[in-house]
């Protein structure tokens, strides 16, 4: 069903696209012509990049640095919040525009049936352990997604535990 649609879609764009001449509303929508053409063949895996004036930079990077930007979190569909870690961004080119998809490394952070609690809120913190790995079939994210905390690590617990604070800045 996907391959028949997306031959279907590049099909009927690319026809109204060589009619153009005649219809002017599909000139007006050339980001569909884009999509209809697919991106480039080699998508490119950057380090870093700014959306919406805000830095993301992948996890492999701010380890050799003072300040982090590699910590990311996303409201799910149930309201639940889920946490993790910049792996990769990889960058696809369109006609007109660019797209943006993060991979993500997600801390399970589901409490249920455990004596040792994976998310705890406490004090307005968010206190998650980043020992254990979710959605392992499920890494990736568009960037329009996710919002940016920071990590900091609990040195008060001896495990794998990070107090998280949300940051809603710009770059300049």
């Amino acid at each position: 069903m996907k391959k028949e649609f997306l031959d279907w879609f590049g099909s009927q764009i690319r026809q109204r696209h060589v009619d153009n001449d005649k219809d002017s509303e599909v000139s007006t929508i050339s980001e569909l012509f884009a999509l209809a053409c697919g991106p480039t063949w080699t998508p490119i895996s950057i380090n870093s990049c700014v959306v919406d004036g805000v830095r993301y930079v992948v996890h492999s990077r701010d380890e050799r640095r003072i300040t982090q930007n590699s910590g990311i979190c996303s409201p799910g569909p149930d309201g639940e919040m889920y946490y993790g870690q910049l792996q990769e961004i990889i960058e696809f080119k369109y006609l007109l525009f660019k797209v943006l998809l993060f991979r993500v490394k997600w801390f399970d952070t589901r409490n249920q049936g455990r004596k040792f609690k994976r998310l705890v809120l406490r004090n307005n913190m968010t206190q998650i352990d980043t020992r254990a790995e979710s959605f392992k079939d499920d890494q990736y994210i568009l960037v329009t997604q996710v919002k940016q905390v920071f990590y900091l690590e609990d040195k008060a617990i001896l495990l794998s535990s990070f107090t998280i604070q949300f940051f809603f800045f710009k770059v300049l």
